[in-house]
């Protein structure tokens, strides 16, 4: 029996999706349609809310944001459909089909939010890097080469790319490091220990926090003035106090067995957000 799919990972598109989404949502000029309608709904909010993001106007920089918005819409919808679309799509769902937020590598170059419905992938947000690209773009799934995160480097190669930002090992909480191995330091000066990926930190459980062994090992140490500035935003959190090393703190975590304890994650999580860039990108 194989693993379950890591949390937003693309699914496989087998027989049964494929099936079901030529049966009931086999269309993607009207799938494209119905989600530019969406998203025409979505945008006045979304843009009194988030007028911009790091200097540039919305919708730049707002992709994670404009797809949850979006699929929240579509979720009211299909639990009471008003058109021929909303009742596909919801027979479709109650049927068996995927219907899901996806995250990760999209063409070994970005980090993406997107939607699968079946064999289609949906973004509902394609115009947050380039404006003038069109809001929504609806595609094959079995086409688009988006992946899980594989690993720490696979992670730090986009962020470098994607972002222009640095990473570095996390030296400056060693406690946290079994779930966020590393420090990202973003081009805006902002900086918090990586990765905040319920993808990611799954992906680090499940292989008992060897990866952030590997990750510890493999990237430098962050500049003093990075740590520094991170240690003033640390509060009293025990697990935000800069004692022990890394590498033995992770290799404490995992003779314990905390990979298996969701409190454990829990507490991780929650002394992260403490330190968080407030304007980093998801």
């Amino acid at each position: 029996m194989t693993d379950p799919l890591l949390p937003l990972a693309p699914a496989p598109v087998d027989d049964r999706q494929a099936a079901l989404t030529a049966e009931h949502i086999g269309d993607p000029a009207a799938l494209t349609a119905y989600f530019e309608g969406l998203r025409r709904e979505v945008d006045p909010g979304m843009a009194a809310r988030h007028p911009s993001f790091n200097g540039k106007p919305y919708p730049l920089g707002r992709c994670r944001e404009i797809r949850d918005a979006v699929l929240a819409l579509l979720l009211e919808r299909v639990n009471a459909p008003r058109d021929p679309m909303e009742a596909a799509i919801s027979t479709f769902i109650r049927s068996g089909g995927v219907g899901k937020k996806t995250w990760g590598v999209l063409r070994n170059t970005y980090f993406q939010n997107a939607m699968q419905l079946g064999a289609w992938y949906v973004d509902v947000a394609n115009d947050t890097v380039v404006p003038s690209k069109p809001p929504v773009e609806v595609l094959p799934a079995a086409g688009v080469d988006m992946v899980a995160v594989r690993d720490y480097a696979h992670f730090a190669d986009i962020a470098r790319r994607y972002w222009g930002a640095e990473v570095f090992r996390n030296s400056v909480f060693p406690r946290l490091a079994a779930f966020f191995p590393l420090i990202v330091v973003y081009p805006t000066g902002g900086a918090e220990p990586a990765v905040a990926s319920d993808q990611v930190t799954e992906l680090t459980r499940r292989s008992a926090f060897r990866p952030s062994l590997d990750a510890l090992a493999a990237f430098p140490d962050p500049p003093v003035a990075v740590a520094a500035k991170l240690l003033r935003s640390a509060g009293d959190d025990p697990l935000l106090q800069p004692v022990g090393d890394p590498s033995a703190c992770v290799a404490a975590d995992i003779a314990a067995g905390r990979h298996e304890d969701p409190e454990f994650r829990r507490r991780c999580v929650a002394a992260w957000r403490l330190v968080a860039a407030p304007t980093a990108p998801r």
